[in-house]
C-alpha cells in the first residue's frame, strides 16, 4: 500500500473543489448588472471602479444581449470575451473575472470586467471596473498574480487614433476586504504592431493578393502583359516578388488558422512549401498563426518574415533558401522593410523594442519600438526615429540615397 503525503492530498481536494465551483456557472448564459442605457450614453474616456452595484439588469445567452430596437439600426450590445480564474482574496479559492464588451452600435466600444466569488454553488458579485474606450484606456489584458489583478489598458497618452494606441498602462489591484485598491507602480509598455505594407513595384513585375469569395488569391502581372493567377484554393495572401522577379513568397492560411509561408514561380509552376513549423523562442512556443509579413532579401538569397508569439512579444525571423534554416534575426522587431535598391541596398528599415534612457529628463519613462537601419547581417547601424509608424517613407527615403 502506498501512502500519499498529506498536502497532496489536500492539494487534489481543492482543485477538485475548484473544478466542481467552475462547472456550477454558466457565464456565457448569466444574468448580469449594467448601468442603465442612459448612463451608457456617455463614452468613457479613462477606467474605473463601479462606486455602487446597478440595480439594471441584462441576461447573455449564447454570450450576447442585444438591446431592442426597431431594426432600422444597430443598438447597444454586451458580448462575453473571457472568464478567468484566480484567488484574489486570499481564502484559497478561485474567484472569477469575467470581461464583457459593450458596443454602443457605432464606432465605440468599451470593456465590463465583473469579479464573482463562488461558494456552495452560489455566486456573489464583488465589484464591477468600467473601462476606458478604445484608446482612451481599453482594457486589453488580465492576469491574476500573487492575489493581485494585473490589468492592461490603452494608452491615452500614446493613441494614434480613438481605435488604437501604441503603448499600455499595467496596474495592479488587491481585494482589501470591502473593494479593490491599486496597489504598486503603474507601468507602461509597447504594443506590438504588424502593418501590412504596400510598396510600389521597382521593376515591371508586381504582385498582388485580392479576396474571392471565401478564398483570396496571389497575382502576377509582368510589364505590360495580362495578370496570372498564381494560387489554386484557399487563403493566400502578403504575396512578394523576389529582385529577379522570377519567384514569389505568400501566405497561406489553412482552415484551422494555422499559416504557411510558401513559394511559387512567378509562371504559376513549382509551388512549394517553406515553413510551417511551430518557432521557440525566449521559451515560448510561437504557433504558425503568428506568422506575418515574407519579404525576399534584396539579394534573393533569404526570406524574412515576422513572428507574433503575443501582444507584446515577437522577432523578425530569416531563412536561408540554400539550407532551409530558419533562424532569428531581428529579436523584438515588430516591423520592417528591406532597402531594394541604392547604396543601401540589402539594408533594412525596422524597429525594435528600445528601453528608455535612465537619467534622462522629459525622455519616454517606457520602452518603445524605435526605427533603425540595419545591415544586411543585422548590426544595427542608426537611429532614425524614437518611436515611429511610417517606415515607407524610410524606406523610400534610403532607397533614393
Amino acid at each position: 500500500m502506498v501512502r500519499l503525503p498529506a498536502a497532496f492530498l489536500m492539494s487534489v481536494v481543492f482543485v477538485a473543489a475548484a473544478q466542481s465551483e467552475r462547472s456550477t456557472v454558466d457565464f456565457r448564459n448569466f444574468e448580469y448588472p449594467v448601468l442603465q442605457l442612459e448612463e451608457r450614453r456617455s463614452v468613457p474616456d479613462t477606467w474605473r471602479w463601479l462606486a455602487a452595484l446597478p440595480s439594471e439588469r441584462v441576461r447573455l445567452v449564447k454570450g450576447r444581449f442585444d438591446e431592442p430596437t426597431d431594426g432600422s439600426y444597430a443598438g447597444p450590445y454586451f458580448m462575453w470575451q473571457s472568464t478567468l480564474w484566480g484567488d484574489v482574496d486570499g481564502d484559497g479559492r478561485e474567484e472569477a473575472a469575467v470581461l464583457l464588451r459593450y458596443g454602443t452600435g457605432g464606432t465605440a466600444t468599451w470593456q465590463y470586467l465583473y469579479v464573482f466569488r463562488l461558494a456552495a454553488g452560489r455566486t456573489e458579485l464583488m465589484s464591477i471596473l468600467e473601462s476606458g474606450s478604445r484608446a482612451q484606456g481599453g482594457l486589453v489584458n488580465i492576469a491574476m498574480l500573487g492575489q493581485a489583478l494585473m490589468l492592461r489598458f490603452q494608452d491615452e497618452e500614446r493613441m494614434r487614433g480613438l481605435c488604437c494606441s501604441n503603448g499600455y498602462i499595467q496596474v495592479g489591484y488587491r481585494w482589501d476586504g470591502r473593494r479593490f485598491v491599486e496597489v504598486g507602480k503603474r507601468v507602461r509598455g509597447s504594443f506590438r504592431r504588424g502593418v501590412l505594407w504596400e510598396r510600389e513595384p521597382i521593376g515591371s513585375g508586381s504582385v498582388k493578393w485580392r479576396s474571392m469569395g471565401k478564398e483570396s488569391h496571389v497575382f502576377f502581372k509582368s510589364g505590360t502583359g495580362p495578370e496570372q493567377r498564381l494560387t489554386r484554393a484557399g487563403v493566400n495572401w502578403q504575396p512578394s516578388l523576389s529582385p529577379d522577379e522570377k519567384s514569389v513568397v505568400y501566405l497561406r492560411e489553412l482552415a484551422d488558422g494555422k499559416q504557411q509561408v510558401r513559394l511559387v514561380r512567378s509562371d504559376g509552376t513549382h509551388d512549394e512549401l517553406l515553413f510551417d513549423q511551430p518557432l521557440r523562442w525566449k521559451g515560448l512556443t510561437c504557433g504558425t498563426n503568428s506568422l506575418l509579413l515574407p519579404q525576399w532579401s534584396a539579394d534573393g538569397q533569404f526570406v524574412y518574415w515576422l513572428v507574433e508569439c503575443t501582444d507584446y512579444e515577437g522577432a523578425l525571423w530569416r531563412m536561408d533558401l540554400k539550407t532551409r534554416r530558419a533562424e532569428v534575426f531581428l529579436a523584438d522587431c515588430d516591423q520592417y522593410l528591406v532597402i531594394r535598391k541604392g547604396r543601401y541596398k540589402g539594408h533594412l528599415i525596422a524597429t525594435q523594442l528600445t528601453p528608455p534612457a535612465p537619467g534622462k529628463e522629459a525622455e519616454r519613462d517606457y520602452a518603445a519600438y524605435s526605427v533603425y537601419v540595419f545591415s544586411p547581417e543585422g548590426k544595427r547601424l542608426e537611429m532614425l526615429d524614437e518611436e515611429g509608424d511610417g517606415l515607407d517613407a524610410f524606406a523610400r527615403q534610403w532607397e533614393g540615397k
